[in-house]
C-alpha cells in the first residue's frame, strides 16, 4: 500500500486533496483497481506534459515574434527618429550660433 501512496504522491496532474482521497480509497481497493488508477493517472500525466510542451512552444514563438518586432522598430522608425532629432538639434545649434554672430 505504501508503494501505491508513493506513486500517487508523485503525480502532478492532480491536486493534493485529490491525492489524499485516492490514497484513502486505495486502502479499500484491490490491486487490480489500484493498477487501473495508476494507469489513468499516468495517461493524465502524459497529457499534461504534452499540453505544457505545446504551451511552452507557443510562448517561445510569441516571444520571438515580439523580439523581432522590437528589433525591427529599433532598426527602422527609431533610427530614423533619432536622425531627425539630431538634424533638428544640429540646425538649432547652427541657428543659435548665427544669431550670436549677428549680434556681435
Amino acid at each position: 500500500m505504501s508503494d501505491f501512496a508513493t506513486q500517487i504522491q508523485a503525480f502532478t496532474c492532480i491536486n493534493d486533496e485529490m491525492k489524499q482521497k485516492i490514497i484513502a480509497l486505495g486502502d479499500k481497493s484491490t490491486d487490480e483497481k489500484r493498477a487501473k488508477v495508476i494507469a489513468v493517472l499516468t495517461e493524465g500525466e502524459a497529457k499534461k506534459k504534452a499540453i505544457l510542451t505545446e504551451r511552452d512552444a507557443k510562448m517561445a514563438e510569441q516571444a520571438q515574434a515580439s523580439l523581432k518586432a522590437v528589433n525591427d522598430f529599433k532598426r527602422g522608425p527609431l533610427r530614423e527618429g533619432i536622425k531627425q532629432i539630431e538634424s533638428i538639434d544640429k540646425s538649432s545649434e547652427e541657428k543659435s550660433a548665427e544669431d550670436l554672430l549677428n549680434q556681435i
